[in-house]
């Protein structure tokens, strides 16, 4: 999970970078420190167990069961987590305590089977208004 951290925090620090020296040696930095860690990454370390099975050292059914399932698995559940608490950090209430977040709900129907859910829901001045009073003591 932690190497899955690293490259989600990676590919999340490359985006922001402004120049490409920036992101040589982010990437550089970064790559370095999963195997000095001791971390295990699926893509990392598919050149190794890729390297041992076209050798002959390991089969590749082993290679795959135990090393890319619980590896893939381990760092894609680490960069999910990763990257949904930063996005969640990013548009927390304290970040826009102006807007008014009921006009952006989708309902479970919108949300399962809804054709337009990436465009958020318009409120009309009259219920914007009346949201307006009901939030007032």
């Amino acid at each position: 999970m932690f190497a899955g951290w690293l490259v989600a925090g990676m590919v999340w620090l490359t985006h922001a970078a402004r120049d490409t020296i920036t992101r040589f040696f982010l990437v550089y930095v970064i790559m370095f420190l999963i195997p000095a860690g001791g971390l295990f990454h699926c893509i990392i370390g598919a050149c190794e167990v890729f390297y041992l099975v076209f050798r002959g050292s390991v089969e590749f059914t082993g290679a795959f069961f135990q090393f890319f399932v619980p590896v893939l698995l381990g760092n894609t559940v680490g960069g999910v987590v990763l990257v949904a608490l930063l996005v969640y950090g990013m548009t927390a209430d304290r970040r826009f305590p102006n807007r008014n977040y009921r006009q952006l709900e989708l309902s479970w129907f919108e949300w399962l089977f809804g054709r337009h859910t990436g465009q958020p829901r318009t409120v009309s001045s009259r219920d914007a208004s009346a949201d307006s009073e009901e939030s007032t003591p």
